[in-house]
């Protein structure tokens, strides 16, 4: 990580690369995810969270995806607030296909925090958007979100209709 985050570092000093600094970070953000680099990704987001927010989608996806470093740490209230955030900067920037796929990713918090009704509903409107849209991938996800969600609750065969659409999309593609 040592040159990339030398780069990072030089981009996010200057405020005319700023964006670029963020746009960096975003793209990294498997690596911080995936790689066990989460503390390092928060670290790096925070310094960039430091300076005046713009309405951009480098912000946008800088909030999302440090809402998601925060989750998988186990920092739900951080990350809801986040992804709150991200929500609101993709709405404002016209972007409605970020805007609900940030909510698939509040309806995880949802889920782990027990409020099933919710995250169901959420998931169910990411399903319901992502098929007009066409979107197989994000698709996939809701189906097998709200597969878990009925499985965790015991609606075994909710869950495995979910599952049997998924496995039908995948097969599709």
């Amino acid at each position: 990580l040592g040159n990339f985050h030398h780069a990072y570092s030089w981009l996010l000093e200057r405020e005319e690369t700023r964006h670029r600094a963020l746009a960096l970070f975003c793209h990294l953000s498997k690596l911080f995810m995936s790689y066990g680099y989460g503390r390092e990704g928060r670290e790096w987001v925070k310094a960039a969270l430091a300076f005046p927010s713009d309405v951009s989608w480098q912000w946008a996806d800088a909030l999302h995806v440090a809402g998601s470093l925060a989750r998988i740490q186990g920092e739900l209230s951080q990350a809801r607030e986040l992804y709150a955030q991200s929500r609101e900067l993709w709405r404002r920037l016209g972007d409605q296909d970020n805007e609900v796929r940030v909510l698939g990713n509040l309806a995880i918090i949802y889920t782990e925090e027990g409020q099933y009704a919710l995250a169901g509903e959420s998931y169910e409107f990411v399903l319901a958007h992502f098929k007009k849209a066409g979107n197989t991938q994000i698709m996939v996800a809701a189906l097998v979100n709200l597969g878990t969600l009925h499985h965790q609750q015991g609606n075994f065969e909710k869950a495995q209709a979910f599952y049997g659409e998924c496995l039908k999309l995948c097969q599709e593609v």
